[in-house]
C-alpha cells in the first residue's frame, strides 16, 4: 500500500480507509494481476479522473503510456502511440507539466509515472475495447520491433497478450517465459508463468488433440519446476506427471513423454517404490530406442543403475552405469537440450564409483570418482535440484 501511494499523504489515508472497509465488509483483498491496475477507492478514482480529464488530447498518450506499464520509454511509445513525434512529444511535456509523469534521466528518453495510483487511474479511466487494442499494440511491438527485449522478458509479451484477449498466442509466451525462468533454476518465476498459461487453455482452444498436445508440453515443465520447490517425492509432482503421460496416449509426445517417464521415475525413487521405479526406467529404454533419441539412452541406463543399486543389484547396477558412461562419450548430449542442469555423466561416474566400492573394487572406484570430478570440472556453472539426472 505505501509503495502505491508513492509517498502521498492523501493516497495513503485514502487506501487505507478502502481497505479497513473492505474488512468490515468481510471481503477478502485480492493482489492484483501482475502488470495489470487494481480497483481504486472511489474518492481518488473520482479525484484522479477529474484531473485527467483537464489533460485534453494528452490524455490519450497518457493512457497509452498506462498500458506499457509503470516505467515506459519514447521509443516504444512511438512504437504504440499511432502519434506523429511532434504532437507525442508536446503531450509528454502537458503531462510532466501536469505531473502525472516524471522524466528520468536528462536524455528525454525515459518516464514514469509519479505515482502508481496515477498511472492506476489513467490505465483504468480506458474502455475495455480500447484497453485491449493497447495491450495488442504493445505486445506487437515488443515481438516486431524490440524483439531483444522481448526474449529476455517473454513474460511481458505474455501479460500484454493475455490483457489483449489473445489466449492462444499468450500461452506460448507464458511457456517461453516458463520454461527460461526453468533453465535459469528461478523455478518460483517458472511455476507462476506456466501456470499462468495452463489457465488459458480452455478460452484458447476447445479440447482436441492440439489442446492436448500444449498441456502435455507446459505439464512436463511445470512438473519439473515444482520437484525443485516441493520435492521430488510431493503428490502433486506425481500427479503432473501422470497426467502428462496419460496426455502422451492422445498425442504424439515423443521426447516430451521421455520428460514425463522421467519425472515419474524420480517421484517413484525417491518415494522407495523400485518396483515403479524401475519400470519407468525401463519404458524410458523403450521410448528411447523408438524414436532414436540415442543422446538420451545415457540417461535410461543410468535410471536402471540406480533402481538396481537401490534394491541391492551391484553388479547390475555396475553394468547399468558403465553402460550409461559410454553412451554419453559416443553419444555426447548438446549443452542446452537437458529439461534439468545436472549432468548425467557426472552422476553416472560418481555412482559408479560407490558400487566399486561395495563390489571391493577400491583402486577402480578411485579411478571413477576422479573421472567423475574431472567432467564436473569441464561442465558450466548450473543451479538446480540435486537428483538422479533422467531427461
Amino acid at each position: 500500500m505505501a509503495a502505491r501511494a508513492g509517498g502521498n499523504p492523501l493516497f495513503a489515508e485514502e487506501l487505507t480507509l478502502a481497505v479497513a472497509e473492505s474488512a468490515a465488509d468481510g471481503a477478502r483483498t485480492v493482489l492484483p494481476a501482475a502488470g495489470a491496475a487494481s480497483a481504486l477507492p472511489a474518492t481518488l478514482q473520482g479525484l484522479l479522473t477529474s484531473r485527467l480529464e483537464r489533460l485534453g488530447s494528452s490524455k490519450a498518450v497518457a493512457q497509452i503510456a498506462a498500458t506499457i506499464g509503470h516505467a515506459f520509454s519514447l521509443p516504444m511509445l512511438e512504437a504504440v502511440a499511432e502519434t506523429d513525434p511532434a504532437a507525442l512529444a508536446e503531450a509528454l511535456d502537458r503531462l510532466a507539466e501536469a505531473e502525472v509523469i516524471v522524466p528520468e534521466g536528462s536524455a528525454g528518453v525515459d518516464y514514469r509515472f509519479r505515482h502508481a495510483l496515477i498511472r492506476d487511474a489513467v490505465y483504468q479511466s480506458q474502455g475495455p475495447a480500447l484497453r485491449q487494442q493497447a495491450h495488442a499494440r504493445v505486445a506487437r511491438a515488443l515481438e516486431v520491433t524490440f524483439p531483444e527485449q522481448a526474449a529476455a522478458h517473454p513474460e511481458l509479451v505474455a501479460l500484454h497478450l493475455t490483457e489483449a484477449r489473445q489466449e492462444r498466442a499468450a500461452i506460448a509466451w507464458w511457456v517461453r517465459g516458463g520454461t527460461r525462468a526453468r533453465q535459469r533454476a528461478a523455478y518460483a518465476g517458472a511455476i507462476e508463468q506456466l501456470r499462468r498459461g495452463l489457465d488459458l487453455l480452455p478460452a484458447a482452444l476447445p479440447p482436441g488433440p492440439d489442446r492436448d498436445r500444449i498441456e502435455l508440453e507446459v505439464k512436463v515443465s511445470l512438473g519439473i519446476s515444482l520437484q525443485a520447490t516441493l520435492g521430488f517425492a510431493a503428490p502433486e509432482v506425481g500427479e503432473i506427471h501422470a497426467r502428462a503421460r496419460e496426455l502422451c496416449r492422445t498425442v504424439e509426445g515423443g521426447p516430451l513423454l521421455l520428460g514425463a517417464l522421467g519425472g515419474l521415475f524420480l517421484y517413484y525413487l525417491y518415494r522407495s517404490d523400485f518396483r515403479s521405479a524401475r519400470e519407468m526406467a525401463e519404458q524410458h529404454l523403450q521410448v528411447t530406442e523408438i524414436i532414436g533419441a540415442r543422446n538420451r539412452l545415457c540417461a535410461s541406463y543410468s535410471a536402471l543403475g540406480y533402481t538396481a543399486f537401490q534394491v541391492g543389484a551391484p553388479a547390475e547396477a555396475r553394468a547399468h552405469f558403465e553402460r550409461s558412461i559410454e553412451l554419453i562419450d559416443t553419444y555426447p548430449r548438446p549443452e542446452g537440450t537437458g529439461l534439468t542442469p545436472n549432468n548425467i555423466g557426472v552422476a553416472s561416474e560418481s555412482m559408479l564409483a560407490l558400487t566399486l566400492c561395495l563390489l571391493g573394487h577400491r583402486e577402480a572406484a578411485a579411478v571413477a570418482i576422479d573421472g567423475a570430478l574431472a567432467r564436473a570440472e569441464r561442465c558450466p556453472p548450473a543451479s538446480g535440484p540435486s537428483a538422479p539426472p533422467m531427461r
